[in-house]
């Protein structure tokens, strides 16, 4: 498998990984189980992280051919979203009466989540029409961002 194919495998894989922890959120949520929320909520941190640098460092300025600025804006104005709504997660999540109290409003937080994962899982139909040296720097800078291993929270110094 080459560096390329590689990359658009780890792409996949942390879009899966991303809304599978999602859904369990949702579930926890829905059963103001804290614990496992907020245990949830660091790994969505963890993954997160390097997922949405390489997206934002790499892969968005190649996408404003095939998709626009003000369309790359948006996608941007949702990663501006979920960093926002997953930093209020770590901040109140393990406490039962917030939790509580807000159920409604975090399920609805995570549906813009849901929306986010989905539609961008359906970028890797556009990065594999992209030249063999785009996808090899989208692959370089997956390695980089891994290896650094910073969480969602860290990188946007908002934690």
């Amino acid at each position: 498998m080459s560096i390329q194919e590689k990359f658009i495998k780890a792409f996949k894989q942390e879009h899966q990984q991303i809304l599978d922890r999602l859904l369990a959120l949702k579930d926890a949520i829905e059963k103001t189980d804290t614990d496992l929320a907020s245990n949830l909520v660091e790994e969505l941190d963890q993954i997160m992280g390097p997922h949405f640098r390489v997206e934002e460092e790499a892969l968005y300025p190649m996408l404003v051919e095939y998709l626009g600025d003000e369309n790359v804006k948006e996608l941007l104005s949702e990663h501006q979203r979920a960093v926002e709504t997953l930093y209020n997660f770590k901040k109140c999540i393990n406490n039962r009466t917030w939790l509580s109290q807000h159920r409604e409003e975090a399920l609805k937080k995570l549906q813009g989540f849901f929306m986010h994962v989905t539609g961008c899982d359906g970028l890797s139909i556009i990065i594999e029409r992209f030249s063999e040296q785009q996808k090899a720097k989208l692959a370089n800078h997956l390695d980089i961002v891994h290896s650094e291993a910073k969480p969602l929270t860290q990188w946007k110094s908002i934690y």
